[in-house]
Protein backbone atom coordinates (compact mmCIF):
# COMPACT_ATOMS: atom_id res chain seq x y z
CA UNK A 1 0.00 0.00 0.00
CA UNK A 2 1.59 3.56 -0.77
CA UNK A 3 4.38 5.12 -2.32
CA UNK A 4 7.60 2.65 -2.28
CA UNK A 5 9.61 5.98 -2.74
CA UNK A 6 9.65 9.43 -1.51
CA UNK A 7 8.05 11.92 -4.46
CA UNK A 8 9.37 14.24 -6.14
CA UNK A 9 9.64 17.91 -5.60
CA UNK A 10 7.40 19.02 -8.64
CA UNK A 11 4.94 16.10 -7.44
CA UNK A 12 5.18 17.35 -3.87
CA UNK A 13 4.63 21.09 -4.78
CA UNK A 14 1.96 20.14 -6.91
CA UNK A 15 0.57 18.22 -3.72
CA UNK A 16 0.33 20.85 -2.02
CA UNK A 17 -1.37 23.36 -4.37
CA UNK A 18 -3.75 20.88 -4.70
CA UNK A 19 -4.38 20.59 -0.97
CA UNK A 20 -4.88 23.90 -0.31
CA UNK A 21 -7.21 24.38 -3.28
CA UNK A 22 -9.45 21.90 -1.52
CA UNK A 23 -9.23 23.21 1.90
CA UNK A 24 -10.91 26.26 0.85
CA UNK A 25 -13.15 24.49 -1.45
CA UNK A 26 -14.05 22.30 1.44
CA UNK A 27 -14.56 25.79 4.19
CA UNK A 28 -16.28 27.79 1.35
CA UNK A 29 -18.96 24.51 1.51
CA UNK A 30 -19.50 24.21 4.64
CA UNK A 31 -19.84 27.34 5.19
CA UNK A 32 -22.79 27.47 2.71
CA UNK A 33 -24.35 24.77 3.65
CA UNK A 34 -24.71 24.68 7.48
CA UNK A 35 -24.74 28.48 7.71
CA UNK A 36 -26.72 29.07 4.95
CA UNK A 37 -29.45 26.52 4.32
CA UNK A 38 -28.99 23.84 7.52
CA UNK A 39 -31.93 23.96 9.77
CA UNK A 40 -31.04 21.39 12.26
CA UNK A 41 -29.39 22.21 15.32
CA UNK A 42 -26.18 22.08 15.80
CA UNK A 43 -23.35 23.81 17.73
CA UNK A 44 -23.12 27.49 15.63
CA UNK A 45 -20.16 28.90 17.52
CA UNK A 46 -17.60 25.62 17.37
CA UNK A 47 -18.30 25.24 13.55
CA UNK A 48 -17.38 29.01 12.97
CA UNK A 49 -14.05 28.23 14.86
CA UNK A 50 -13.13 25.24 13.50
CA UNK A 51 -13.98 27.30 9.60
CA UNK A 52 -12.53 30.14 10.42
CA UNK A 53 -9.09 28.34 11.64
CA UNK A 54 -9.10 26.40 8.55
CA UNK A 55 -9.43 28.74 6.20
CA UNK A 56 -6.84 30.90 8.09
CA UNK A 57 -4.26 27.88 8.16
CA UNK A 58 -5.14 27.39 4.48
CA UNK A 59 -4.00 30.76 3.71
CA UNK A 60 -0.26 30.55 5.98
CA UNK A 61 0.22 26.72 4.13
CA UNK A 62 -0.57 28.38 0.91
CA UNK A 63 1.94 31.26 1.35
CA UNK A 64 4.94 29.22 2.92
CA UNK A 65 8.29 28.23 0.98
CA UNK A 66 7.23 24.90 0.48
CA UNK A 67 10.64 24.16 -1.92
CA UNK A 68 13.04 24.73 0.56
CA UNK A 69 11.12 23.36 3.28
CA UNK A 70 10.83 20.03 1.08
CA UNK A 71 14.58 20.57 0.37
CA UNK A 72 15.73 21.33 3.73
CA UNK A 73 13.21 19.41 6.29
CA UNK A 74 11.87 16.44 4.27
CA UNK A 75 8.37 15.98 4.49
CA UNK A 76 8.35 16.85 7.78
CA UNK A 77 5.78 20.11 7.18
CA UNK A 78 3.61 17.78 5.72
CA UNK A 79 3.25 15.34 8.62
CA UNK A 80 2.41 18.81 10.33
CA UNK A 81 -0.13 19.92 8.32
CA UNK A 82 -2.14 16.58 8.19
CA UNK A 83 -2.38 16.38 12.05
CA UNK A 84 -4.40 19.66 12.34
CA UNK A 85 -5.93 18.92 9.59
CA UNK A 86 -7.38 15.38 10.94
CA UNK A 87 -8.00 17.77 14.68
CA UNK A 88 -10.40 20.33 12.72
CA UNK A 89 -12.66 17.63 11.00
CA UNK A 90 -12.83 16.05 14.45
CA UNK A 91 -14.28 19.47 15.56
CA UNK A 92 -15.86 19.90 13.10
CA UNK A 93 -17.73 16.01 13.60
CA UNK A 94 -18.84 16.91 17.50
CA UNK A 95 -20.27 19.97 16.87
CA UNK A 96 -22.67 18.69 13.98
CA UNK A 97 -23.69 16.10 15.75
CA UNK A 98 -21.03 13.54 17.00
CA UNK A 99 -21.40 10.08 15.35
CA UNK A 100 -24.97 11.58 13.87
CA UNK A 101 -22.77 14.30 11.69
CA UNK A 102 -22.37 13.58 7.58
CA UNK A 103 -18.82 15.46 8.06
CA UNK A 104 -17.30 12.05 8.78
CA UNK A 105 -16.84 12.23 5.04
CA UNK A 106 -14.29 14.89 5.21
CA UNK A 107 -12.22 12.01 6.57
CA UNK A 108 -11.94 10.74 3.20
CA UNK A 109 -10.35 13.50 1.98
CA UNK A 110 -7.50 13.71 4.40
CA UNK A 111 -6.98 10.18 3.98
CA UNK A 112 -6.69 10.09 -0.01
CA UNK A 113 -4.60 13.20 0.61
CA UNK A 114 -2.11 11.26 2.30
CA UNK A 115 -2.51 8.39 1.07
CA UNK A 116 -1.42 9.75 -2.27
CA UNK A 117 1.60 12.05 -1.02
CA UNK A 118 3.17 9.98 2.07
CA UNK A 119 5.26 6.99 2.14
CA UNK A 120 3.67 3.82 3.36
CA UNK A 121 4.89 4.14 7.40
CA UNK A 122 3.07 7.99 7.39
CA UNK A 123 0.17 6.66 6.09
CA UNK A 124 -0.49 4.01 8.47
CA UNK A 125 0.54 6.26 11.19
CA UNK A 126 -2.25 9.12 9.91
CA UNK A 127 -4.89 6.22 8.77
CA UNK A 128 -4.01 5.24 12.98
CA UNK A 129 -4.69 8.55 14.18
CA UNK A 130 -7.85 9.15 11.72
CA UNK A 131 -9.26 6.05 13.65
CA UNK A 132 -7.90 7.01 16.99
CA UNK A 133 -9.53 11.27 16.99
CA UNK A 134 -13.16 9.62 15.32
CA UNK A 135 -13.76 7.02 17.91
CA UNK A 136 -12.47 10.13 20.35
CA UNK A 137 -15.30 12.11 19.17
CA UNK A 138 -17.76 9.01 19.26
CA UNK A 139 -16.61 8.77 23.15
CA UNK A 140 -16.80 12.45 24.28
CA UNK A 141 -20.42 13.35 22.54
CA UNK A 142 -22.33 10.62 24.01
CA UNK A 143 -21.35 7.18 21.32
CA UNK A 144 -24.62 8.09 19.31
CA UNK A 145 -23.88 5.10 16.88
CA UNK A 146 -23.62 1.37 17.16
CA UNK A 147 -19.70 -0.47 17.73
CA UNK A 148 -20.80 -2.45 14.51
CA UNK A 149 -21.35 1.26 12.82
CA UNK A 150 -17.73 2.39 13.52
CA UNK A 151 -15.76 -0.39 12.69
CA UNK A 152 -17.72 -0.27 9.43
CA UNK A 153 -16.84 3.24 8.77
CA UNK A 154 -13.82 2.70 9.84
CA UNK A 155 -13.44 -0.03 7.48
CA UNK A 156 -14.20 1.99 4.81
CA UNK A 157 -11.62 4.25 5.68
CA UNK A 158 -8.77 1.69 5.66
CA UNK A 159 -10.45 0.27 2.04
CA UNK A 160 -9.91 3.63 0.90
CA UNK A 161 -7.00 3.80 2.16
CA UNK A 162 -5.70 0.81 0.04
CA UNK A 163 -7.45 1.46 -3.13
CA UNK A 164 -5.69 5.17 -3.33
CA UNK A 165 -2.22 3.74 -2.01
CA UNK A 166 -2.54 1.26 -5.37
CA UNK A 167 -3.60 4.20 -7.76
CA UNK A 168 -1.28 6.30 -6.34
CA UNK A 169 1.87 3.42 -6.76
CA UNK A 170 0.72 3.09 -10.06
CA UNK A 171 0.64 6.69 -11.14
CA UNK A 172 3.99 7.23 -9.63
CA UNK A 173 5.75 4.00 -11.12
CA UNK A 174 4.35 5.41 -14.56
CA UNK A 175 5.32 8.95 -14.43
CA UNK A 176 9.08 7.50 -12.87
CA UNK A 177 9.40 5.17 -15.88
CA UNK A 178 8.63 8.06 -18.42
CA UNK A 179 10.93 10.45 -16.34
CA UNK A 180 13.68 7.36 -16.77
CA UNK A 181 13.03 7.02 -20.29
CA UNK A 182 13.56 10.14 -21.30
CA UNK A 183 17.22 10.46 -19.38
CA UNK A 184 18.24 7.91 -21.03
CA UNK A 185 17.25 9.14 -24.43
CA UNK A 186 19.04 11.96 -23.26
CA UNK A 187 22.10 10.50 -22.41
CA UNK A 188 22.02 8.57 -25.48
CA UNK A 189 21.77 11.92 -27.43
CA UNK A 190 24.74 13.59 -25.57
CA UNK A 191 26.28 9.45 -26.10
CA UNK A 192 25.95 10.04 -30.30
CA UNK A 193 27.02 14.09 -29.89
CA UNK A 194 30.40 12.80 -27.93
CA UNK A 195 30.93 10.50 -30.87
CA UNK A 196 30.49 12.89 -33.33
CA UNK A 197 31.97 15.65 -31.56
CA UNK A 198 35.25 13.02 -31.65
CA UNK A 199 35.05 12.42 -35.29
CA UNK A 200 34.52 16.04 -36.04
CA UNK A 201 37.66 16.99 -33.77
CA UNK A 202 40.11 14.14 -34.74
CA UNK A 203 43.08 15.00 -36.55
CA UNK A 204 45.80 12.88 -37.80
CA UNK A 205 48.32 15.84 -36.80
CA UNK A 206 50.83 14.26 -33.93
CA UNK A 207 51.08 16.92 -31.73
CA UNK A 208 47.47 17.09 -30.96
CA UNK A 209 45.63 13.95 -31.01
CA UNK A 210 46.65 12.31 -27.90
CA UNK A 211 44.82 15.54 -26.70
CA UNK A 212 42.07 15.00 -29.08
CA UNK A 213 41.71 11.49 -27.82
CA UNK A 214 41.01 12.07 -24.23
CA UNK A 215 39.26 15.12 -24.86
CA UNK A 216 37.32 12.33 -27.30
CA UNK A 217 36.97 9.67 -23.92
CA UNK A 218 36.17 12.46 -21.81
CA UNK A 219 33.20 13.31 -23.78
CA UNK A 220 31.63 9.83 -24.16
CA UNK A 221 31.12 9.84 -19.84
CA UNK A 222 34.71 8.34 -18.98
CA UNK A 223 36.08 10.66 -16.10
CA UNK A 224 39.55 9.73 -15.79
CA UNK A 225 41.60 8.15 -18.65
CA UNK A 226 45.47 8.59 -19.34
CA UNK A 227 48.12 7.98 -22.19
CA UNK A 228 51.15 5.89 -20.98
CA UNK A 229 53.98 5.17 -22.78
CA UNK A 230 55.88 1.84 -21.58
CA UNK A 231 58.38 -0.70 -21.75
CA UNK A 232 56.83 -3.98 -23.09
CA UNK A 233 58.20 -5.75 -20.17
CA UNK A 234 56.24 -3.27 -18.07
CA UNK A 235 59.62 -1.91 -16.45
CA UNK A 236 58.84 1.33 -17.00
CA UNK A 237 56.46 3.94 -17.91
CA UNK A 238 55.31 7.42 -17.93
CA UNK A 239 52.15 9.34 -18.84
CA UNK A 240 52.23 11.18 -21.91
CA UNK A 241 48.84 12.60 -21.44
CA UNK A 242 46.44 12.43 -18.48
CA UNK A 243 42.53 13.56 -17.46
CA UNK A 244 41.30 13.22 -14.17
CA UNK A 245 42.90 10.28 -11.33
CA UNK A 246 45.58 9.81 -13.49
CA UNK A 247 46.94 13.45 -13.44
CA UNK A 248 49.39 12.70 -10.36
CA UNK A 249 50.58 9.55 -11.48
CA UNK A 250 54.15 10.98 -13.39
CA UNK A 251 55.66 13.96 -15.36
CA UNK A 252 54.84 14.21 -18.98
CA UNK A 253 56.90 12.36 -21.80
CA UNK A 254 57.27 11.10 -25.26
CA UNK A 255 60.50 9.14 -25.48
CA UNK A 256 61.23 7.28 -28.24
CA UNK A 257 63.01 4.32 -26.56
CA UNK A 258 59.65 3.22 -24.88
CA UNK A 259 57.91 0.86 -26.83
CA UNK A 260 54.16 0.65 -25.98
CA UNK A 261 51.49 3.23 -25.85
CA UNK A 262 49.09 2.34 -23.29
CA UNK A 263 45.19 3.86 -23.20
CA UNK A 264 43.37 3.74 -20.06
CA UNK A 265 39.98 4.57 -19.00
CA UNK A 266 38.14 4.05 -16.09
CA UNK A 267 34.81 5.47 -14.45
CA UNK A 268 34.89 5.48 -10.98
CA UNK A 269 31.39 5.42 -10.26
CA UNK A 270 28.64 3.06 -11.88
CA UNK A 271 27.13 -0.46 -11.95
CA UNK A 272 30.52 -2.12 -12.57
CA UNK A 273 30.28 -5.59 -14.44
CA UNK A 274 29.88 -9.25 -12.49
CA UNK A 275 32.32 -11.62 -12.69
CA UNK A 276 30.06 -13.96 -14.42
CA UNK A 277 29.82 -11.39 -17.32
CA UNK A 278 33.34 -10.26 -17.87
CA UNK A 279 34.35 -13.53 -19.92
CA UNK A 280 32.14 -12.56 -22.49
CA UNK A 281 32.98 -9.15 -23.17
CA UNK A 282 33.26 -8.48 -26.71
CA UNK A 283 31.14 -11.40 -27.64
CA UNK A 284 28.39 -10.20 -30.56
CA UNK A 285 25.30 -9.00 -29.15
CA UNK A 286 25.85 -10.55 -25.43
CA UNK A 287 24.56 -7.59 -23.14
CA UNK A 288 24.99 -8.48 -19.26
CA UNK A 289 23.11 -6.92 -16.36
CA UNK A 290 19.96 -7.22 -15.32
CA UNK A 291 17.92 -7.60 -18.33
CA UNK A 292 15.03 -5.46 -16.15
CA UNK A 293 17.48 -2.36 -15.46
CA UNK A 294 20.04 -2.13 -18.33
CA UNK A 295 20.16 0.12 -20.85
CA UNK A 296 19.11 -0.67 -24.39
CA UNK A 297 21.20 -1.68 -26.86
CA UNK A 298 22.32 -4.63 -29.39
CA UNK A 299 25.62 -5.70 -27.55
CA UNK A 300 27.65 -4.93 -30.61
CA UNK A 301 29.73 -1.55 -29.18
CA UNK A 302 32.40 -3.92 -27.46
CA UNK A 303 32.63 -6.31 -30.05
CA UNK A 304 33.36 -3.64 -32.83
CA UNK A 305 36.42 -2.13 -30.44
CA UNK A 306 37.54 -5.61 -29.49
CA UNK A 307 37.55 -6.52 -33.53
CA UNK A 308 39.47 -3.34 -34.03
CA UNK A 309 41.97 -3.91 -31.76
CA UNK A 310 42.60 -7.16 -32.88
CA UNK A 311 43.44 -5.21 -36.17
CA UNK A 312 45.83 -3.37 -35.14
CA UNK A 313 47.95 -6.42 -32.60
CA UNK A 314 45.87 -5.49 -29.38
CA UNK A 315 43.68 -6.58 -27.10
CA UNK A 316 41.14 -5.15 -24.92
CA UNK A 317 41.87 -4.95 -21.13
CA UNK A 318 38.68 -5.16 -18.82
CA UNK A 319 38.88 -4.38 -14.59
CA UNK A 320 35.56 -4.36 -13.05
CA UNK A 321 33.40 -5.06 -10.30
CA UNK A 322 29.81 -4.81 -9.12
CA UNK A 323 29.24 -1.39 -7.76
CA UNK A 324 32.66 -0.15 -8.02
CA UNK A 325 33.02 1.27 -11.71
CA UNK A 326 34.72 -0.36 -14.55
CA UNK A 327 38.47 0.03 -15.89
CA UNK A 328 39.44 -0.10 -19.42
CA UNK A 329 42.48 -0.44 -21.59
CA UNK A 330 44.66 -1.59 -24.63
CA UNK A 331 47.67 -0.83 -25.30
CA UNK A 332 49.36 -0.08 -29.07
CA UNK A 333 52.75 -1.21 -30.26
CA UNK A 334 54.60 1.37 -32.88
CA UNK A 335 54.52 0.33 -36.54
CA UNK A 336 57.08 -1.85 -37.90
CA UNK A 337 59.04 -1.02 -40.57
CA UNK A 338 57.06 -2.29 -43.05
CA UNK A 339 54.46 -0.09 -41.97
CA UNK A 340 51.98 -2.79 -40.48
CA UNK A 341 51.24 -3.17 -36.80
CA UNK A 342 52.75 -6.57 -35.48
CA UNK A 343 50.72 -9.03 -35.41
CA UNK A 344 49.27 -10.14 -32.27
CA UNK A 345 47.29 -13.23 -31.70
CA UNK A 346 46.50 -13.19 -28.07
CA UNK A 347 42.95 -13.26 -27.21
CA UNK A 348 42.00 -12.43 -23.58
CA UNK A 349 38.11 -13.08 -23.70
CA UNK A 350 36.62 -16.15 -24.70
CA UNK A 351 34.09 -15.34 -28.02
CA UNK A 352 30.85 -16.63 -27.92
Amino acid sequence: MGLERVPSLPFLLRQVRVGVVATGLTVAALGVSYFGLERAPFHRVGLAIVLVIAAAGGACIAVLPWARLFETTGMRFLYVWSVPDIVLISFAVAATGGGRSDLFLLYTLTTFFFVASYPPIAQLALLIFTAASYTAVMILTGWQITAGALVARLSILAVLAYLAGYLSKELLDRVQSEAAARQEADERAAFMSGVVKAGRDMTLDPSQVVEVALNAVGGLGFGDAAFVALREDGSVSQVVESRGRFDDDGPASSDPALDVIDLVVAQGEGPGISAADLPYLGARFFRGGDVNARPKGLGLGLAFATSALELHGAVLEVESAEGRGSRFAFRLSPLGASGEAPVNGEVVHERA
